[in-house]
């Protein structure tokens, strides 16, 4: 009985001491709620402004990241398209030596061997200019985002003619189907007097005259197609001409070459204007070369270095041709006249 008493008295002083130390618990658990609740505003104004600042940081250490990628990745891009650029470049300047190789003959005179390597010399630089230029624009071509909306280009006129008679996405059969194109064409080959040089002062009214490469596309196709119209073509007809002259009178003895012949037909005046004027265009074209620009060509971004090593002036090499082509004009009329 006596140990009951002693348990019973250790319980309760036991639950005395647990209920005083949870009461001082709960105290302090209301002391730190009221610190808590008092002092929760400051902590907060000095929280927002810390994580501002920690995002922001975050935020320029990213495009620093990103900056130092991009030039990372411009830097390794210049430099292996100077390699490739360097290594082009050396195998193409091997070519002058394999093509004189090439052509050469031990039993060729070496006059004709020297005029052969000169020749390729003198060609030599503007045909490696072409080269480089096309690995360069390959390797570093910049985009042609900068439109001036001011330039407004031709008239619609112009424009429609310009793109029909040559345009820069059709092949030759997608022209053959187009029936301007192909009435300009024939027309410009008939063999009758005068009808070239018309369709060809049309076509110099229509290109732009500052434009070095529609000046030389002038040239060029004027000169192939006089080579086809006034020459091939008017050849057959003149054989012809004479043929029928000579062998279709009923009389054997006489024949009406004096009024039928070859070089008769059509009025002369006609015959003679039409002649002039194809000369006049051509030398016309010719004097506007030196004014012309090099309008459209492809730019660099300059990552790469391209020196140009060909001929600089507009024309090149025609001009030279056609002042050749001038000279033998004017020859052959003094010493026709």
């Amino acid at each position: 009985m006596k140990t009951l008493g002693r348990m019973k008295q250790a319980v309760a002083s036991t639950g005395g001491v647990v209920t005083s130390a949870s009461g001082k618990a709960i105290g302090h658990v209301k002391t730190a709620r009221d610190i808590v609740e008092t002092r929760a505003p400051v902590v907060k104004v000095i929280t927002v402004p810390l994580s501002d600042a920690a995002e922001n940081a975050y935020d320029k250490a990213n495009s620093r990241l990103d900056e130092i990628r991009t030039q990372l990745k411009d830097l390794l891009a210049t430099w292996l398209k100077n390699k490739i650029q360097a290594r082009t470049e050396k195998y193409v300047n091997k070519i002058p030596n394999m093509m004189k190789d090439s052509l050469e003959d031990p039993d060729m005179p070496r006059v004709i061997s020297r005029r052969k390597d000169d020749l390729i010399d003198m060609i030599w630089p503007d045909i490696r200019e072409e080269i480089m230029w096309e690995v360069a624009v390959r390797l570093d071509r910049q985009k042609m985002d900068n439109i001036d909306e001011s330039d407004h280009g031709p008239d619609c006129c112009r424009r429609f003619f310009r793109y029909h008679i040559h345009p820069h996405d059709k092949s030759f059969w997608a022209k053959m189907r187009d029936p301007i194109y192909v009435g300009f064409l024939v027309f410009s080959c008939l063999p009758i007097s005068a009808c070239s040089p018309i369709a060809f002062l049309l076509l110099f009214l229509l290109i732009d005259h500052r434009d070095e490469y529609q000046l030389i596309y002038f040239i060029l196709w004027f000169k192939g197609m006089q080579f086809f119209s006034h020459g091939i073509l008017r050849t057959i007809m003149g054989f012809f001409l004479y043929f029928a002259c000579v062998t279709l009178p009923k009389d054997p003895g006489e024949h009406g070459c004096e009024n039928l012949g070859p070089g008769l037909a059509g009025h002369f005046e006609t015959i003679l204007g039409g002649w002039v004027l194809q000369v006049l265009l051509v030398v016309l074209a010719w004097s506007l070369l030196p004014c012309s620009k090099d309008k459209g060509r492809s730019q660099l971004k300059g990552r790469i270095d391209h020196a140009h090593t060909g001929t600089s002036k507009s024309g090149g090499y025609l001009r030279m041709f056609l002042l050749i082509d001038l000279c033998v004009f004017l020859i052959l009329c003094a010493v026709r006249g």
